[in-house]
């Protein structure tokens, strides 16, 4: 897309100039935009896309599951309320 190109443009540009400003060799920051521009290519696959969404939707439904209470077990409100009945 249009929008990501120009995205990871800018972001390339801000990461170049960044390393130039830490006084890094030009050579190394070949280097690093190299891995950086991998890292973004591997991320965006769609095979990493998958993994990553089955990844997350199994952390979501974990985090449900510890989140709402267990119906066996008694809280102090469930406590209370049967000691007014």
């Amino acid at each position: 897309s249009i929008t990501g190109s120009i995205i990871g443009a800018y972001t390339i540009e801000m990461l170049n100039r960044t390393l130039l400003r830490l006084e890094i060799e030009p050579a190394t920051i070949k280097v690093f935009k190299a891995v950086f521009i991998i890292i973004l290519m591997v991320l965006s696959s769609p095979v990493v896309r998958v993994f990553m969404k089955k990844a997350l939707d199994r952390f979501r439904s974990w985090r449900l599951s510890i989140s709402q209470p267990k119906e066996n077990a008694l809280s102090t409100t469930n406590i209370a309320e049967k000691k007014e009945e």
